[in-house]
């Protein structure tokens, strides 16, 4: 047990250490030797419309998300619920470490709509399998020449995989009943069910494309951001590049809200195509600006409004 505790311990360690590392060196890399004369030039040249129109595209991003929250969950969820958990899970991550705001979205749905959590994980697990195929994707196409046999290569796993799930369950359920554990077995097997076996391809091509229209609304943002607003001269494959590079370092363990982090990833990108960062580092704070500070209070006020709600017991 000591052996083991002392294990955890280091491990624990070990992601601080990291952790510490990735966000000490996201803040020197984008503060060392900046010029905030050059900030300040850059932002004059700003293209105000294109301000407003990031601000319209974030909205619509939202908007879908809460969409396909509402049908990942077949509409046994009220729209309300969606709205709640949607928000709450992005805000939360933004404040709270270790994505926190994922484990407030399943609990909160839990109890707002009486459902089993061996019906919500394994939606919620769906969610995230539907966000890191589009993400990597994006990574294989913004690296063409290896594009073509990833994407084949990633499909053919996935469906395979899935259906071994589907055709073999019974051999699954037999191996959760040999589980001493009787609630664990159980909860196993409503988890195999619901998260596979009861699975419909229409379910599954219907959220796949409204995935797809979220994470287009996402580089539509980036896009209007760079292109429109700031009026950054780069090709569309290069837009993606910078897309992709900047969301996998915030999905990297670090800040709470990937704070630093995804501003290192988007002006290290950008760097790559001789753009400064005096430039690239004010369209990197705009954009996590967009995503951070008004769902970050659209949180917090929903939560108080939730706390007021049932004090009063409306």
């Amino acid at each position: 047990m000591g052996e083991k505790n002392y294990v955890i311990r280091v491990r624990g360690f070990l992601l601080l250490f990291f952790q510490i590392s990735i966000v000490l060196g996201s803040f020197i890399y984008i503060f060392w030797d900046i010029q905030f004369e050059g900030i300040l030039a850059s932002l004059n040249r700003w293209n105000p419309l294109g301000l407003v129109l990031a601000f319209g595209i974030m909205f619509v991003d939202i908007c879908l998300m809460i969409f396909r929250l509402y049908t990942l969950f077949l509409k046994k969820i009220t729209v309300r619920t969606a709205i709640y958990g949607v928000i709450f899970c992005l805000g939360y991550n933004n404040i709270l470490p270790a994505k926190a705001g994922d484990i407030i979205k399943t609990v909160f749905i839990h109890k707002e709509n009486l459902l089993p959590f061996s019906f919500v994980i394994p939606i919620i697990v769906w969610e995230r399998i539907f966000d890191s195929v589009i993400l990597f994707l994006l990574l294989l196409i913004s690296f063409s020449n290896i594009a073509l046999g990833g994407i084949l290569f990633l499909f053919f796993f996935v469906v395979v995989f899935f259906f071994i799930l589907r055709r073999y369950a019974q051999f699954f359920y037999q191996l959760y009943e040999r589980i001493p554990i009787i609630r664990l077995a159980y909860f196993l097997h409503e988890l195999h069910e619901n998260g596979i076996e009861k699975v419909t391809l229409s379910w599954l091509f219907s959220n796949l494309f409204l995935t797809i229209a979220i994470w287009g609304s996402y580089f539509g943002c980036f896009w209007v951001s760079m292109h429109y607003m700031a009026g950054l001269d780069l090709t569309l494959f290069q837009m993606i590049l910078v897309f992709v590079v900047t969301c996998t370092g915030a999905a990297l363990p670090s800040t709470p809200g990937s704070l630093g982090v995804f501003e290192a990833g988007m002006v290290l990108s950008l760097s790559l195509y001789g753009i400064e960062r005096d430039v690239a580092l004010p369209v990197a704070l705009f954009i996590h600006f967009l995503y951070f500070l008004p769902i970050t209070l659209g949180a917090l006020f929903l939560s108080l409004l939730e706390f007021s709600r049932k004090k009063i017991g409306w």
